[in-house]
């Protein structure tokens, strides 16, 4: 998912790439919204998963954290 400073969805996805053992978005998000281009900026990135066992997704480790959501900086 990706939202705005706001916290308005902009876009978000289900569809999962699972050829070749890959557990992965087969869609990216390419800066738009329903109403078109967003203007470049800082957008927050946001994930929820659940593996196929049921077990949840931790996150991203980053400095020994896990993190389930980010800033993602938009440059046109």
């Amino acid at each position: 998912q990706i939202f705005d400073k706001f916290g308005n969805l902009l876009w978000e996805t289900t569809s999962i790439d699972t050829t070749q053992g890959k557990f992965s978005p087969d869609v990216g998000w390419d800066g738009t919204s329903l109403n078109g281009d967003v203007p470049q900026g800082t957008y927050i990135w946001r994930i929820d998963a659940t593996y196929k066992d049921g077990e949840p997704w931790l996150g991203i480790k980053y400095n020994g954290v896990y993190k389930k959501s980010g800033f993602i900086t938009l440059v046109r």
